[in-house]
């Protein structure tokens, strides 16, 4: 059973984090009377804070992407010599970069929650799925990485960073969402 739902939090992913951003949204704006601050507001530094840890998670999650050849390669370069999952950890960089430029709490909270909830999930899967492909190779790599957060001592081994790789993956995707995501937080502040 506990599978099924691991199963079903990674499958779904992307739209229970929207249904899930969306729903803590309406609670700040109608239950709360909340309403963000101007993004780049030099008086407000929580905003600004925001704002540069949604740019390190983008620039993490576009230097990951750009090195990763899904399904072909196992990924031991670059920021992969590092951590096992850096799409995942610059996505919860976003995730912490967009609860800042909200400044509320309970957004905080509850994204990170829910955030740790469907990563933790997907990664599972996925580390079942790489150790079954890349056997031993995986095994070593996995010893000396940590999933979400470097082991030490540090292996850092550098990788080539291809565009080809980035667009293949769709990363310029993340970077269109977020954009829009900021310009209408910015849209709903002039309102």
């Amino acid at each position: 059973m506990k599978l099924d739902v691991c199963k079903h939090l990674a499958n779904y992913r992307l739209l229970l984090s929207m249904l899930a951003l969306a729903a803590l949204l309406l609670e700040w704006k109608w239950i709360d009377g909340g309403r963000p601050s101007a993004l780049l507001d030099p008086r407000d530094l929580e905003p600004l804070l925001g704002l540069m840890l949604i740019a390190a998670g983008l620039l993490l999650r576009s230097w990951a992407a750009g090195i990763v050849h899904k399904n072909r390669v196992l990924a031991a370069t670059g920021p992969y010599s590092l951590v096992r999952h850096p799409l995942y950890l610059g996505s919860f960089i976003i995730v912490l970069g967009i609860a800042s430029v909200l400044e509320d709490r309970l957004t905080l909270a509850l994204g990170v929650v829910i955030a740790l909830l469907i990563f933790t999930a997907r990664i599972v899967q996925e580390e079942r799925l790489l150790a079954e492909r890349f056997g031993a190779a995986w095994d070593r790599w996995a010893a000396r990485t940590g999933r979400m957060l470097p082991a030490f001592p540090l292996h850092y081994v550098p990788g080539v960073w291809s565009y080809q790789s980035w667009r293949r993956n769709r990363e310029w995707w993340m970077w269109v969402k977020i954009i829009l995501l900021l310009a209408l937080i910015e849209a709903w502040n002039a309102v």
